[in-house]
C-alpha cells in the first residue's frame, strides 16, 4: 500500500482530468457503456486509495466552482480510485454483469458481488415467451407516442377539484401559516444521500452515488451548488437526460409495450431531487396535505400493508361493493401543468416548484434495449421519470385532489363502528372503490372518471375487476393486488398456500441452481426470499411456518418489543410480534391525528393485528397465547399419527 503515494494518485487524477471529454447526451452506445465507473470492493487498500484522492479533490476545489465543474472533478476522482485498485482485484467491470443467469460457479459469485439484485433478477424472473427484441422503430413508436404528446389538464372541467383544494388550503392557513423553506442543509443533504443506493445503475454520465458519499471535499461544495440551481442557477443538458431501459413485463417479447421503462438518471440530479422531495414532503406531512387513503410511497409506515389492512376491515363488512380500478399508463401520463398548478395551491415553496418547472420543460431520456438498441432522445412532454425520488410525491400531488373529492360525495362503505366511511383507499396508482350499495359505487366510479378527463389522464377499463360481498363476484377469476391474491378476500387459505409454495420454489432453486457459497446463499434467502413471508405479517394469519423458516436466525437483539424469549416459542414467531407490534404502533399513533384511521383501528378484529386492542401487552399476551396452542394442537396430531 506504501507504493501508493499522493504523488501517485494526483498524477493519476491530472491524466483523466486532461483526458476528460464532456458528457453529451448524444453520445453513442458504446461511449455510454465505457464512460460507466465500475463498482469497487471496500477494504483497508480502497479506503486508504480514497482518502488520497480527497486529499487531492481539496486542493481543486475553488470558490465559484460551476456545478459542471464539480461533477468533473468527482468523475476523474472515481477514476483514479479505480485505477489504482485495479492490480489488487478490487474493481468489477460493468461488463462482467450477464444478461443470463451464468452457469460457472466463478461467473455467479462475480455476479452476486456486483448486484445481488440483478443475481435475484436473472434467477427468479419468469421466462417471457422470447420471440426476440422489438426493433428500435418498434420502440420509438410506442414510448415516443406516448411521452411526446404533449398533455393539458382541462381548465372548465378540473375547476371544481381546483375550487376544492383552494378551499381546503385556506381552511388550514386559519390555523397554521403555509411556509416552506427551500434552503438545503448539509443535515438534509446527508439525509439524502444516506437514503440512495450506494451502486445504483448510473446515467450517462456513468457516476454512481457512491462516489458523492465518499467524496467528503466535494459533498460540502456541493451543497452550495444545489442551493444555487434551486434558486435558478442553470444545470447543464446532461443532468435531465434519462438512460431509460426496458425491462420486459412477460408476453411477446416483439411488442415493446410488453416493457416497463426504468429511468436511470445522473447520481448528481438524483441527490438533488432527493434534497426537493424531502422538502415537499416534510411541507405535506407539516401541514396534513396529503389524503391518508394514499398509503403508497409514505417512509416508515408500512405502505402496502398499510393498505391491505384497510382493504381487510372493508372487505370485512357485511354488505360490500367495490371497484379495482386501473390507470392506464399513470406515471407516463400524468400533465406536467396539472402537477405545477397543484403544487401551487398547495403553498409549496416557489422556488422548489420553479426548479421542478424548469427541470420539466428539460426531460428528455434515451431508450436502451439490451444488447445494443439505443434511442435517440424523446422528450417527456407528459408523465414523470420513473426511477427518480420526485416521481412519487408529484404523481401523489397529481392524484391528491380525486381522494377529497371522493370523500365529499359521502357515499362510502358505513363501517359498523364510528361515523366515518370508507370510498376508497389508493396505493400510487393502484385504487380501489367500496361503496354499500350499486348506486353509491357507480358514483364514486363516475367521480374517478369525471376527475382523470378532466386530468387529460385514462382509466384502463379492461382492468377493471368488481367484487361483491357475501359471495356474489362478477368475476371469479383471482385478482392479485398488492401482490396478493384477492378471492375476494386477502387472508385466506389459499393466499397462504400460494404464498409458501413460492417460498419453497425459490429455496429449491437457490439450492439446484446457485453455486455461491452457503453463508452467500444465506444472506441472499435473508434479503430475498424471506421478506415475502416477513412483508406478509400483520397481513395474513400464520398458524404455524415452515421448517426452513423456523431455522433462520433472528437476532434477539432485534426484538426489542419482546423482552424474553419463551422457550416455547421459536424466534421466527417472535419476530412475526415484534414485527406486527410496530405496525400497530405506526397505526395507533396515526389515529391520533386521523378520523379515518382511527374508525380503521376501531373497526379491526380481522387483521392479525387486531388494531381494536389497543393495550400492546394485552395484544401480546393474547398471541403468544393462541400460538402455544396452536403449537400443543400440532403436538398431538404428530402424537396420535
Amino acid at each position: 500500500m506504501g507504493e501508493i503515494t499522493k504523488e501517485l494518485v494526483a498524477q493519476t487524477f491530472e491524466n483523466f482530468r486532461r483526458s476528460y471529454r464532456k458528457v453529451d447526451p448524444n453520445d453513442t452506445l458504446d461511449r455510454i457503456l465505457e464512460r460507466q465507473l465500475p463498482k469497487i470492493c471496500i477494504n483497508d487498500t480502497s479506503k486508504y486509495i480514497i482518502n488520497k484522492v480527497n486529499e487531492v479533490l481539496s486542493a481543486k476545489l475553488v470558490k465559484n466552482l460551476s456545478i459542471e465543474d464539480l461533477h468533473t472533478l468527482t468523475y476523474c476522482g472515481a477514476k483514479t480510485v479505480a485505477e489504482l485498485c485495479e492490480p489488487y482485484r478490487l474493481v468489477y467491470h460493468q461488463s462482467e454483469i450477464p444478461t443470463k443467469f451464468p452457469e460457472d460457479a466463478t461467473d455467479q459469485k462475480k455476479l452476486f458481488d456486483h448486484s445481488p439484485q440483478r443475481f435475484r433478477r436473472l434467477l427468479f424472473d419468469d421466462p417471457s415467451d422470447n420471440l426476440g427484441e422489438p426493433s428500435e422503430e418498434n420502440i420509438k413508436q410506442v414510448w415516443t407516442g406516448l411521452w411526446e404528446e404533449e398533455s393539458h389538464y382541462k381548465p372548465e372541467e378540473a375547476l371544481q377539484y381546483i375550487e376544492a383544494e383552494t378551499e381546503r388550503i385556506k381552511e388550514l392557513e386559519k390555523t397554521k401559516e403555509i411556509v416552506t423553506n427551500s434552503e438545503i442543509r448539509m443535515a438534509d443533504l446527508n439525509r439524502a444521500l444516506k437514503k440512495k443506493k450506494n451502486w445504483s445503475p448510473p446515467g450517462i454520465d456513468g457516476v454512481q452515488t457512491f462516489w458523492y458519499k465518499k467524496f467528503k471535499p466535494v459533498r460540502e461544495a456541493l451543497l452550495q451548488k444545489i442551493n444555487d440551481v434551486i434558486k435558478g442557477e442553470q444545470m447543464p443538458e446532461f443532468f435531465t437526460v434519462g438512460f431509460t431501459e426496458l425491462h420486459s413485463k412477460g408476453g411477446n417479447t416483439k411488442d415493446a409495450s410488453n416493457y416497463r421503462p426504468i429511468t436511470h438518471l445522473p447520481a448528481i440530479y438524483k441527490i438533488i431531487t432527493r434534497c426537493v422531495y424531502q422538502k415537499i414532503f416534510q411541507h405535506y406531512t407539516c401541514y396534513n396535505i396529503l389524503a391518508d387513503e394514499q398509503c403508497g410511497g409514505r417512509k416508515d409506515c408500512y405502505g402496502v400493508r398499510k393498505a391491505l389492512v384497510i382493504d381487510s376491515v372493508a372487505i370485512d363488512q357485511d354488505e360490500v361493493q367495490g371497484y379495482y380500478v386501473d390507470f392506464k399508463k399513470a406515471f407516463d401520463s400524468v400533465p406536467h401543468d396539472w402537477i405545477l398548478k397543484v403544487l401551487r395551491i398547495y403553498k409549496v415553496n416557489e422556488d422548489l416548484v420553479k426548479f421542478l418547472e424548469n427541470g420539466m420543460s428539460k426531460w428528455k431520456t434515451r431508450i436502451h434495449l439490451k444488447p445494443n438498441i439505443l434511442t435517440s432522445t424523446i422528450q417527456l412532454k407528459k408523465g414523470v421519470f420513473q426511477g427518480d425520488s420526485t416521481s412519487v410525491i408529484l404523481f401523489w400531488t397529481a392524484i391528491n385532489p380525486l381522494s377529497f373529492a371522493l370523500r365529499a360525495t359521502k357515499v362510502g362503505l358505513k363501517l359498523r363502528y364510528g361515523s366515518t366511511s370508507l370510498s376508497h383507499v389508493l396505493y400510487m396508482d393502484d385504487l380501489k372503490l367500496y361503496a354499500s350499495n350499486p348506486e353509491n359505487l357507480r358514483a364514486n366510479y363516475n367521480e374517478v372518471e369525471k376527475f382523470t378527463k378532466a386530468i387529460s389522464m385514462t382509466i384502463n377499463t379492461k382492468k377493471i375487476h368488481e367484487f361483491w360481498i357475501p359471495e356474489r363476484m362478477s368475476t371469479k377469476t383471482e385478482v392479485v393486488y398488492l401482490g396478493y391474491i384477492q378471492s375476494p378476500k386477502i387472508d385466506s387459505p389459499e393466499t397462504i398456500y400460494h404464498k409458501v409454495r413460492k417460498f419453497d420454489d425459490k429455496c429449491k432453486k437457490i439450492a439446484s441452481e446457485t453455486k455461491i457459497s452457503k453463508q452467500d446463499k444465506t444472506n441472499f434467502k435473508k434479503q430475498y426470499v424471506f421478506n415475502s413471508i416477513f412483508n406478509s405479517f400483520g397481513i395474513l394469519h400464520w398458524k404455524l411456518f415452515k421448517r426452513e423458516l423456523l431455522k433462520t436466525e433472528v437476532r434477539k437483539k432485534f426484538l426489542p418489543l419482546v423482552q424474553e424469549r419463551d422457550k416455547d416459542l421459536p424466534l421466527m414467531y417472535l419476530k412475526l410480534i415484534n414485527d406486527m407490534c410496530k405496525i400497530r404502533r405506526t397505526f395507533i399513533e396515526e389515529s391520533r391525528r386521523s378520523d379515518f384511521i382511527k374508525s380503521i383501528v376501531e373497526n379491526d378484529n380481522v387483521t392479525p393485528l387486531r388494531l381494536s386492542v389497543t393495550d400492546e401487552s394485552e395484544y401480546v399476551k393474547l398471541v403468544v397465547a393462541e400460538m402455544k396452542e396452536k403449537k400443543q394442537r400440532k403436538r398431538k396430531v404428530t402424537d396420535r399419527e
